[in-house]
């Protein structure tokens, strides 16, 4: 390791393994972080939490409320609860750290009913060395960093650099707000009711055969989808015929036709244009994309870092070294 570096870093921060966790109940902060690799497709959402996306290392697209960004190295991405989003490697050793907290932490803001969303969100080649990303990254790092050590000093300045962001974020990015309910199920058994969508994706669904087997009424459960998931019915269940099909992509060797149609696609055109609508890529560009590419057991797990690499820590260092 570079010696500038190498002296700032006790043999206690290398010992400590992902994720680290923030909370600051006064300011309604709960804070997660990790440092993960970046590999095959995954798509999922966050009820009530935002996400921080910075690249380390490599490129990746993003894809993040309908709209598909490609980042690089040093880049940033801020998505908001309810918003669904997916990532996809394109090197092969492409290194993320992402932060998640709660929507709490914006509720002073917010009001209890609203919500604060971050448009646009993202970094390019010309903002990714201004001032607002600079400073979001340096507050990002220097939570993972501090929050590393064991003693009620180290803790301190976590929650202080976590508050650091928040008001970053308020600062340089301008949300907006939106008065409407973070996810609520009103009385609605959620696990029933996707449980039941996760055993019959591959099914021909409807609202109503959703509405039959939940007792709920149909206009009731789409609001349901609309605030619990940010997505109607079509979309959600969509999402999961996707995330099924691209599973079966990444780890199967089954022929387009029979990727889509076990999921739930109609045909094999309906899922290419899907896939080429949520990353510019069609299924036959995909699979030759991650072809030698490590893969995760599962689309579901993430393959984490330890910060006692040299070459994360010293990435970190770098950005918590910026001066505003």
């Amino acid at each position: 390791m570079d010696g500038k570096y190498s002296d700032m870093i006790s043999s206690d921060m290398r010992k400590e393994a992902f994720p680290v966790i923030v909370q600051d109940p006064s300011a309604g902060i709960r804070l997660t972080g990790y440092v993960h690799r970046i590999l095959t497709y995954r798509y999922h959402w966050h009820e009530d939490e935002y996400e921080l996306d910075i690249l380390l290392k490599g490129r990746a697209i993003f894809s993040a409320g309908g709209r598909q960004v490609a980042l690089s190295a040093d880049d940033a991405i801020i998505i908001s609860p309810l918003t669904g989003h997916g990532s996809l490697s394109l090197d092969k050793d492409t290194v993320a750290l992402v932060i998640r907290f709660s929507a709490s932490a914006f509720s002073h803001i917010a009001g209890k009913d609203g919500i604060l969303c971050f448009s646009p969100s993202e970094s390019d080649e010309a903002t990714r060395f201004g001032e607002p990303f600079m400073r979001l990254r340096a507050d990002a790092a220097s939570i993972m960093l501090a929050a590393i050590g064991k003693d009620a000093l180290s803790e301190a300045e976590s929650r202080a650099y976590a508050r650091l962001l928040i008001l970053c974020l308020l600062r340089f990015f301008q949300p907006e707000k939106r008065d409407e309910a973070l996810a609520s199920s009103d009385g609605i058994d959620v696990v029933a009711v996707t449980s039941f969508l996760e055993e019959h994706y591959m099914e021909k669904l409807s609202l109503g055969d959703l509405a039959d087997f939940s007792g709920y009424n149909r206009t009731y459960l789409s609001t349901f989808f609309k605030q619990h998931t940010g997505l109607n019915f079509h979309d959600y269940l969509t999402r999961i015929r996707f995330k099924h099909a691209m599973e079966d992509l990444t780890y199967t060797e089954k022929n387009m036709l029979s990727v889509a149609i076990d999921n739930g696609f109609p045909d094999a055109k309906s899922f290419s244009s899907f896939c080429s609508q949520t990353f510019h890529v069609t299924p036959v560009q995909y699979r030759e994309l991650i072809r030698g590419h490590e893969k995760s057991a599962n689309l579901s797990t993430r393959v984490l870092k330890d910060l006692n690499e040299d070459e994360t820590v010293r990435k970190l260092m770098a950005y918590s070294r910026y001066i505003v």
